[in-house]
C-alpha cells in the first residue's frame, strides 16, 4: 500500500466513531485471547532502544491537569483498596530513595509556602483524623505505646541542662493552652 493510499484511508476515517454494536463486536472478538507480549520479556538491547526513543519528548510536557479532571482521578482512586504486597513494594522504594540536601530543603520550602497560604486564605488545617474514632485498632494503638518506651523513647538517655529548660519555659510562658494541650 502506497502512502498516499494510506494517507486518503487516514483522512476518510478521521473523526469516524464506531457504533455502540460495533464496539461490542471488537470487545468479543478480542476476549479469550492472548497477549504477543504473554511470558516474554523484552530484551536489554530493546529496552534501550525504547528508552532512546523516548527521550527528547515533550508530548505532555507543561501539561496541567484541570481541577475538575483532579477531582475526577481523586474520586476514582477513594476507596481504592491496595494490597499488602503493594504497600510493601511502595513502601521498600521511599526507603531506596536517597534525596539530595538541596532537594530535602526545597521540599521543606515548599511544604511551609503551602501550609503559610493555606493559614492565609483561612481555610481550617486539621489533622486527617481529627474527630474519627477507631482509625487504629487496640492492637495498633499497643504497639505504637510500646515502640516508644524504655530504650525507644525519642528523650531516653538525654538530658536537658537547667539553662535549656530556662529557655524553654521562657518560650512558653504567656502561651494559652486548651484543656486538652495542657502537660498533665
Amino acid at each position: 500500500m502506497s502512502d498516499t493510499t494510506k494517507e486518503k484511508i487516514s483522512r476518510a476515517a478521521t473523526g469516524r466513531k464506531h457504533s455502540d454494536e460495533s464496539k461490542q463486536k471488537m470487545s468479543n472478538a478480542k476476549k479469550g485471547m492472548i497477549p504477543w507480549i504473554a511470558g516474554r520479556k523484552h530484551t536489554e538491547e530493546s529496552l534501550k532502544k525504547m528508552s532512546e526513543s523516548h527521550k527528547g519528548n515533550t508530548a505532555h510536557l507543561g501539561h496541567h491537569h484541570s481541577k475538575e479532571a483532579k477531582k475526577k482521578m481523586s474520586e476514582g482512586h477513594k476507596g481504592k483498596i491496595i494490597s499488602d504486597v503493594t504497600r510493601m513494594k511502595m513502601s521498600e522504594s521511599r526507603k531506596r530513595e536517597c534525596l539530595s540536601d538541596e532537594t530535602l530543603r526545597k521540599r521543606s520550602e515548599g511544604l511551609r509556602r503551602a501550609w503559610k497560604r493555606r493559614k492565609e486564605s483561612g481555610v481550617e488545617i486539621k489533622a486527617w483524623n481529627k474527630g474519627k474514632k477507631g482509625v487504629y485498632s487496640e492492637e495498633t494503638l499497643r504497639k505504637m505505646s510500646e515502640s516508644k518506651k524504655g530504650e525507644n523513647a525519642p528523650w531516653f538517655g538525654k538530658h536537658i541542662s537547667e539553662e535549656t529548660r530556662k529557655k524553654m519555659s521562657e518560650a512558653h510562658k504567656g502561651k494559652k493552652y486548651t484543656k486538652r494541650s495542657k502537660v498533665k
